[in-house]
This record gives C-alpha cells, sequence and structure tokens, in this order.
C-alpha cells in the first residue's frame, strides 16, 4: 500500500503514514527505533505471505488484447502485424508466471510459488535479511531484500501482510534455523569425541 499504517495495543485506533512524506525512510527507522520490538514482529503462527494480483491483473489487460490481435492478424495473413503483437502480447503474459502468488516458511527454508513452478530456498543458503526502499516509477516499496550465498539476491515486496512482518517471520525462522544447525553440530562433535 506503499504506507506505514501504525495501530495501538487494542488495535482500535490506527495512523496512516504515507511513503511521500519528506525523509519516509528516516521517520520509519524513528518510528521502528520507538517501539515495542514485539509490536514490530508478525503475529504468532505467520508462515504464508500471498502476493497482490494487481501486477498480474496489468500485464493480462495488457498482453491479451495484443495476443488477440495478433491471432485476428495471423488468420488474415498478416506476417508483420502479427510477429509484432504476438511478441509483445507473449512478453507480457510470460511476464505472469514470473511473478510470485505466494511465500510459504517452512522449516529447512522458505517456498516461493509462481504460477507454473515453486521456488525453495533454503535457509543454509542465505546470508542476510533486511528491509530496502526500492523506488520504481514514482512509487516506494518497502522491499524485503534477501542476500544468498554465492547467487543473485531476492526481492520481495507487494505482499497483503506486509513487508515488515514477512521480514520479521523470514528472519526469526532463519534464525532459528541457524541455532538448530549449530546445536546439531555441537552435538555432533561431542558424540564423536
Amino acid at each position: 500500500m506503499q504506507r506505514l499504517i501504525l495501530n495501538d495495543n487494542s488495535a482500535t485506533k490506527y495512523i496512516r503514514i504515507d511513503y511521500q512524506l519528506d525523509n519516509f525512510a528516516a521517520l520509519r527507522e524513528f518510528i521502528f527505533g520507538h517501539t515495542n520490538e514485539r509490536a514490530l514482529q508478525a503475529p504468532s503462527g505467520t508462515r504464508l505471505f500471498h502476493h497482490s494480483w494487481i501486477n498480474k491483473i496489468i500485464f493480462a489487460v495488457f498482453g491479451l488484447p495484443f495476443w488477440i490481435f495478433s491471432m485476428q492478424w495471423y488468420h488474415q495473413g498478416v506476417a508483420d502485424g502479427f510477429y509484432f503483437t504476438f511478441s509483445f502480447g507473449m512478453c507480457a503474459l510470460l511476464a505472469i508466471a514470473f511473478d510470485p502468488v505466494s511465500l510459504r516458511i517452512d522449516t529447512p527454508g522458505f517456498v516461493i510459488k509462481y504460477p507454473l513452478w515453486n521456488n525453495p530456498i533454503s535457509f543454509d543458503s542465505i546470508s542476510g535479511i533486511f528491509l530496502k526502499d526500492v523506488n520504481r516509477r514514482g512509487n516506494m516499496w518497502a522491499t524485503v531484500v534477501i542476500e544468498r550465498r554465492h547467487k543473485r539476491s531476492i526481492r520481495l515486496y507487494r505482499f497483503r501482510e506486509g513487508s515488515i512482518a514477512m521480514k520479521s517471520a523470514l528472519e526469526s525462522a532463519w534464525q532459528i534455523s541457524q541455532a538448530s544447525r549449530v546445536d546439531t553440530g555441537m552435538q555432533s562433535a561431542v558424540e564423536g569425541e
């Protein structure tokens, strides 16, 4: 929603802080620094995050008419119009396949679900999780950036449950995974003696 929504403890009062304010990032960091740590965490048990459908709708609205025009031109034998409209339409429709549907946190890692496939990411491959503002075409999105060892980082934004809750849930699960890995390693070392 490109805004930060603050709720009181009873969740009866809220304040919307819009990203268009000057120095929004500094204001957000100030608020985070003066907010109870538990209030910033994802609700207990939050393991599934849903991606907004707005991108898929936009891609379909732009891609489908071009694809339909290309089929009409194909039947009429107009090759030049067919190739351009078919290529543009298919690129827009294929973009839907690369737009996430959801993110599910599991024990060994998390899974980013796309319309045609799933992308599992192991917690062992992660080197850091942080929040970063990304500006795109005049919009600013609070983005969860997941840095991976020896691979390109992953940027996740526009999830209904919110970037702050997603970062909190991923970070918590990652830290638990790291702690259990250290405990398992120590236990193996003791058993080996």
